[in-house]
């Protein structure tokens, strides 16, 4: 009866093993994309991010308009002593003044709030890229935890029967009660990492319904990798695995992703950042021009209406303009910020590309590595683990191994499987941050 319970346990950890590697789900219960869509539309990010452009739109119009004109209305020459009109000094003056800019300083304004406004708009699309790979990255790391929390349940009901199968060897004078206790000691292990687990799927998922503007502990069931990532990660059997080379190190062959040097072109054309930095640099150009208009004054233009008891009525009218004598203190040391601003922003977005390109290379680094990784567990660790179990059970029944090897070769099963899974979620997890630097989809 014995045999039969560790035979029974041996053969469930290799179903679990041949069968955990390549599931591929049909359904998503908690579809990603509609958790992508509710985060969209619920996040204050977002919002925070749209109402912003709008107040930058709301600027242009400001920025670029004239002066409004200014209306003053008073007396002149008003007897103190006794006040009235009844002087002939005494005047009703009207009088209306308008600046003109001459020198067409709105228009730049204009030019520099307008382009403001676009770096802003592109500040919404990062900031929506961010919340998707937010969104990812949690899912994905939730996605993980579900399956190594089934694993370990998978496992401790192997150690399970192993116990029972070793407490009865040892009941029939076959077996030693080292066997016994080490299988349960296993099994306390497991229901350890079991909490350790839990815990971590409650902060993955607290982080999720941040995202999503929802309750910390609003349910997410069943989260698994999409179809089309599982795909692209590895194939369906370790037949179809492999390598661009034999040589120790080389990455796995058939990689789903475009060419390095595809993806880095990719990401300085689409990368909100850049475009935003790109947005700033023309609004720092409109600034310089501003700066330069400025060192010629706006004149002003009134006209005055006068009149006066017991005499015609009378106009005045009047152009007046600053003398600008500190034109090198002032206006001159305002080109030169406007210049040097312009400068530094350029400088400034030249460094920001070397960093996307350099974060695009070391994102598809990690991304091949992940997926290199899958290559050989489904190539070559599960099933040599597979064989290793095989092997140490067949020992063992024969009488010529050690239980201990079983539990062994049982626990490194488990182990390698979750580590396949880990490196799922890491090649999913990639695949997003890549395309956040990238700004678009990348998987071919």
């Amino acid at each position: 009866m014995s045999e039969q319970l560790v035979v029974r346990a041996i053969a469930g950890a290799l179903v679990a093993l041949a069968w955990a590697p390549i599931v591929r789900s049909q359904s998503v219960p908690s579809d990603l994309d509609s958790l992508i869509r509710v985060g969209l539309a619920r996040n204050p990010a977002i919002r925070v991010a749209v109402e912003s452009q709008r107040a930058a739109r709301a600027r242009i119009g400001p920025a670029g308009a004239w002066a409004d004109p200014v209306l003053g209305l008073g007396v002149t020459d008003l007897p103190i002593a006794r006040p009235g009109f009844y002087d002939d000094f005494t005047m009703k003056v009207a009088r209306v003044t308008q600046t003109l800019p001459l020198a067409g300083a709105p228009s730049a304004r204009g030019r520099a709030a307008e382009r403001e406004a676009d770096a802003a708009g592109y500040r919404v699309d990062a900031t929506r890229l961010d919340l998707i790979a937010r969104i990812k990255d949690a899912y994905y790391e939730l996605a993980y935890l579900d399956r190594a929390l089934a694993i370990v349940r998978q496992s401790h009901a192997v150690l399970t029967d192993l116990g029972r199968a070793s407490e009865a060897r040892y009941a029939a004078g076959t077996g030693s009660q080292q066997d016994a206790l080490s299988s349960r000691i296993a099994a306390a292990r497991l229901a350890d990492d079991a909490v350790a687990l839990g815990a971590r799927r409650s902060a993955a998922l607290a982080q999720l319904n941040a995202a999503l503007d929802r309750p910390s502990d609003a349910p997410v069931d069943s989260a698994v990798v999409p179809i089309a990532i599982m795909h692209a990660a590895t194939p369906d059997s370790a037949a179809g695995v492999s390598f661009v080379s034999p040589a120790l190190g080389a990455v796995a062959a058939h990689s789903p992703l475009p060419p390095l040097a595809e993806l880095e072109e990719e990401a300085e054309q689409s990368s909100p950042e850049l475009h935003e930095h790109e947005s700033m640099i023309a609004a720092d150009a409109a600034r310089v021009e501003l700066a330069r208009k400025e060192r010629f004054p706006d004149v002003d233009v009134s006209l005055e209406y006068d009149q006066r008891s017991g005499f015609p009525d009378f106009v005045t009218a009047m152009v007046s303009l600053p003398i600008p004598i500190h034109t090198g203190r002032k206006q001159g040391q305002r080109v030169v910020e406007a210049r040097s601003q312009l400068a530094a922003d350029e400088a400034q977005h030249h460094a920001s590309v070397n960093d996307v390109r350099a974060m695009v290379a070391g994102q598809y680094a990690d991304v091949e590595r992940a997926r290199t990784e899958l290559a050989l567990y489904s190539k070559a660790v599960l099933p040599q683990a597979n064989a290793s179990l095989h092997s140490a059970t067949a020992d063992y029944q024969a009488g010529r191994g050690e239980f201990k090897s079983v539990l062994a070769a049982q626990a490194a099963v488990f182990e390698y499987e979750t580590n396949y899974h880990r490196a799922l979620t890491d090649f999913a997890k990639g695949v997003a941050k890549l395309e956040r630097t990238v700004g678009k989809e990348i998987l071919r």
